[in-house]
This record gives structure tokens, sequence and C-alpha cells, in this order.
């Protein structure tokens, strides 16, 4: 399989990123340029969000998530979990455990986790919405 095969084959469907049938062992660039095009890493971005706003959990397989752990460099990943902590900044006291955990290669080099002042700010939230929307468990 040529790189292009792979990233076409990505392309029609992202959901098994970055696995493919017919590619066992791809190298490692093939997967983390293919998380760059948009219609592959995009899909599975908004999935990770929408799970991480509902119910505060990374809502994809783990043996997949470990995977895209393998493939991804360090930037994609960290850029990643900024994403998912601007979008849900209320939520990564929930998520940030499992992420480091799953993507253990590059937790290092996570961000601090937010403080509840950069959360409130995050939201743009009054103090009156912020206590009760963190509960005031963050102090």
């Amino acid at each position: 399989m040529t790189k292009s095969q792979y990233t076409a084959a990505l392309r029609a469907s992202p959901w098994r990123f970055p696995g493919v049938d017919g590619a066992a062992d791809v190298p490692s660039n093939w997967a983390a340029d293919a998380w760059d095009v948009e219609a592959i890493g995009t899909p599975i971005l908004n999935e990770l969000r929408q799970g991480v706003n509902k119910v505060g959990k990374l809502c994809l397989d783990e043996k997949q998530l470990v995977k895209m752990s393998e493939a991804l460099r360090t930037d994609q990943v960290i850029a990643l979990y900024a994403e998912l902590c601007n979008d849900s900044p209320h939520r990564e006291s929930e998520f940030r455990g499992n992420f480091q955990r799953l993507f253990a290669k590059h937790a290092r080099k996570l961000p601090e986790a937010l403080t509840r002042d950069q959360i409130v700010q995050l939201l743009g939230v009054d103090e009156a919405t912020a206590a009760e929307l963190l509960r005031d468990d963050l102090e």
C-alpha cells in the first residue's frame, strides 16, 4: 500500500484511524500526516469533543486511542488535548487522567491542569454560573 492509498482509505473511513484494511504496518509518519487531513482528523476530534462535552469521557475504543497515541506526534496529541480542554474546560478534571493513561507516551508533555480561574475565563461565565457548573470542587 502506498501513502496516497493509505490516506485515501482513511478519507473514505476515518473511524478506524490509524488502521485501514490491507495495511497492517504503515510508517508512523503516514498516520501522523493523515491526522492533519481535515477529512480524517476532524471527524474523530469532533467525536471526542462530543463525548467529553456530554459525559466527561473519551468516547472512543481504548485500543484505538492507544493506537492513536502511538501514531501521532507529541505536538498533535498536545493540540488534541488543548482542543478538548478549550471546548469543555469544566470537564478537564473528568477526562484528564484517562487521557494521560491512554496517551502515556506523551503525558509528560501535556500542559498543567487548568486552574479554576482559567476554566471560568474559558467558559466566559459569571461567578454564580461558575459556582454552579464547577460545584466549587476545583478550589
